[in-house]
């Protein structure tokens, strides 16, 4: 492993356990709508991306995979936060569906650009919720479908 590698992994590594505490301690509604007032107040960092999206994806996952629970939610939130942070314009989904057993299942993906980079898994068994985004126009800091 590179060192840039181990770097990326120790930045990435306090982020998704701090969403995964968040998630724990708060309602997931209040964590999402608190990265997304990060991102509204301080804006994309300056400059081209830092790092590729596949690298910050590949950091986010192996993570994930040492911290208990780190659910589709926890990942997106971490991906959405990490990928912002080092300069790429993300958006997160979030569907609904049954699993075999016909119990309501929710589901969390990022997409940047339109194609999805975590979370992909058998996405056609969800129904997409209408795209959230930061209420950066009206002066609020929740969160808002467009056009509002």
């Amino acid at each position: 492993m590179s060192s840039a590698e181990r770097a990326l992994l120790l930045k990435t590594t306090p982020l998704v356990i701090g969403v995964r505490l968040g998630l724990w301690l708060l309602p997931s509604r209040l964590v999402m709508s608190r990265i997304q007032r990060l991102q509204v107040r301080y804006g994309r960092p300056p400059g081209p991306p830092s790092r590729p999206v596949g690298r910050i994806v590949w950091a986010v996952r192996a993570v994930s995979r040492h911290v208990p629970h780190a659910t589709c939610l926890t990942q997106a939130l971490a991906a959405q936060m990490a990928l912002w942070r080092h300069g790429h314009a993300s958006t997160l989904r979030i569907g609904v569906g049954r699993d075999k057993h016909q119990r309501i299942v929710a589901h969390a993906w990022v997409e940047v650009g339109g194609e999805v980079v975590i979370g992909g898994d058998e996405l056609h068994q969800y129904t997409q919720f209408p795209e959230l985004t930061p209420a950066a126009s009206s002066g609020t800091c929740g969160l808002v479908p467009p056009g509002c």
